[in-house]
């Protein structure tokens, strides 16, 4: 289990039985108040309250009334994936999910890299998925665009196909 995956959660002896006990969501609903947050609804630009669920993979909150945060919540079997894909630009992770989806064996579906039969891979680190897709490793400060998505050296996509596959 990678570190994030460990503080994120833990076993607790709950009535005599042991029961997966989620830190970040315990918090969120007791003590984010006294530190400013509120919890506010995704996917709307208006701010409207909203009690995150445990097993939601993002969350919003505003802090202090002013900024907005946005929490992408990952296991130690999707980290890499979900670093990747929050990492960089948006033009560079789409152009790796179109990869994926049309040039490999995977494709992302649910927050997981899957083969065609929907089994998961895990990918506790962005390098696991990267190997997978047999792609270069490129650090999250070059990941500026799809031009950086490569393979041996090369760039993968030409504009024109990187702007017809959205």
């Amino acid at each position: 289990m990678t570190t994030a995956a460990a503080a994120a959660e833990y076993r607790a002896n709950v009535g005599g039985e042991a029961k997966r006990v989620n830190l970040l969501h315990e918090w969120a609903t007791s003590q984010a108040a006294a530190a400013g947050v509120r919890w506010i609804k995704t996917g709307t630009p208006d701010v409207v309250d909203w009690e995150p669920k445990p097993e939601g993979k993002y969350w919003r909150a505003l802090v202090d009334d002013a900024i907005k945060l946005d929490l992408f919540l990952a296991s130690a079997e999707n980290y890499g994936l979900i670093l990747l894909i929050r990492t960089g630009s948006a033009e560079f992770s789409q152009a790796v999910m179109t990869y994926a989806k049309h040039r490999t064996p995977y494709h992302v579906e649910g927050g997981y890299l899957r083969d065609r039969e929907g089994k998961v891979l895990e990918t506790p680190e962005e390098r696991d998925v990267f190997k997978a897709l047999r792609l270069d490793y490129v650090l999250p400060r070059e990941r500026t665009g799809q031009h950086m998505v490569r393979r041996a050296g090369r760039p993968l996509f030409t504009r024109r196909e990187a702007q017809a596959a959205r």
